[in-house]
């Protein structure tokens, strides 16, 4: 697959589909966690743990899913 879209010039644009399907996989999930698992708004450590958590979690599954199949 690769070489063939390599070789057709279509290398570019199934690298920027794939990206933009993860980044969109990504928001909703992330925003599907914090949705589920609210932040203090109190504790600032913990918002960005949270937060953080949550971008490992999506970025995690959207590889999976999108650049790992």
């Amino acid at each position: 697959m690769y070489r063939e879209l390599l070789l057709t010039g279509k290398l570019a644009e199934h690298c920027a589909t794939d990206e933009k399907a993860a980044f969109e996989m990504s928001e909703k999930i992330r925003a599907g966690f914090l949705n589920k698992n609210p932040m203090a708004e109190d504790d600032t450590m913990e918002r960005i743990h949270l937060s953080a958590q949550a971008q490992r979690i999506a970025d995690e599954l959207a590889a999976a899913q999108i650049i790992c199949i």
